[in-house]
């Protein structure tokens, strides 16, 4: 159920965008510019109806007209700020500026991430935000979970060994970025769960990895774009406090766009 609304969400921001590329183009606009009209669109969007029913209220009670006017614009200021604040604490709109989640994530898309591991469990496949910190010398990284603490990985050619079983792949065609081609495949981290990758031949710092063990509280993560893709094969493994934040929608302009307007802003690798 939550995996559809999120895809519903998705398709209306991703049709958005379109609508704003077209008047970008018809009305010889810039981007910033039309960020700078959209925030008091989104805002008299957002207050509009409160505003409709403020004052329905005060022409059905005219005695106290005035002091229902005047409490309920306090009231609606202190919601917005609230929720705001709220919505903040819980979610933020970042963008991936380099290549090694392709095919998944192309370049500058945005993705929303939230709190989702203060409360629930990280699984193989997710695609989480390693917070910066010293190893990546700041750099906040988005990237697949394939390794938990007390698993052993390898990787040999391009295989990657989970417990001394082999992550079956299965070529899923060619796929071509900025002019560069490369081998796609899904690869499936157990019998439900699958994602594509990407290989672009034969990188021997990438392709081979000699077996290690997840420290405790550990986990061992992989770019989607094998060969190009700075994580725990040249990183090492990163713990748990470091890893708050889920993938949970991609490819829409509108988050980053909202987030210059309400939210805290920054970039992924």
């Amino acid at each position: 159920m939550y995996d559809s609304i999120i895809s519903f969400l998705d398709f209306i921001l991703i049709n958005f965008d379109i609508i704003l590329d077209q008047a970008e183009v018809f009305f010889g606009i810039t981007y910033k510019e039309i960020n700078f009209w959209l925030t008091p669109v989104l805002l008299i969007t957002l207050v509009s109806p409160f505003i409709i029913i403020i004052f329905l209220i005060g022409k059905i009670f005219k005695g106290i007209r005035d002091e229902i006017y005047l409490y309920s614009f306090i009231s609606l200021f202190i919601g917005l700020i609230s929720f705001f604040t709220y919505f903040n604490s819980i979610f933020l709109v970042t963008g991936v500026i380099g290549e090694s989640m392709l095919p998944n994530f192309q370049k500058e898309y945005e993705i929303l991430g939230n709190n989702f591991y203060l409360k629930n469990e990280i699984k193989y496949g997710d695609v989480i935000i390693v917070e910066g910190h010293n190893k990546t010398e700041g750099d906040a990284l988005v990237k697949r979970v394939i390794g938990f603490p007390g698993d052993k990985i390898k990787i040999q050619n391009g295989k990657v060994m989970l417990n001394g079983k082999v992550l079956k792949q299965k070529n899923d065609g060619k796929f071509t970025f900025n002019g560069k081609k490369y081998e796609r495949e899904i690869e499936y981290i157990s019998n439900d769960k699958s994602y594509k990758i990407l290989n672009d031949g034969y990188h021997y710092s990438q392709d081979f990895l000699s077996e290690l063990t997840v420290p405790k509280n550990h986990y061992f993560v992989l770019g989607d774009n094998r060969d190009h893709s700075g994580d725990s094969r040249y990183y090492g493994s990163f713990h748990r406090s470091f890893i708050k934040h889920k993938v949970m929608i991609t490819q829409s302009k509108l988050l980053t766009r909202i987030s210059y307007i309400f939210l805290g802003y920054y970039a992924l690798k």
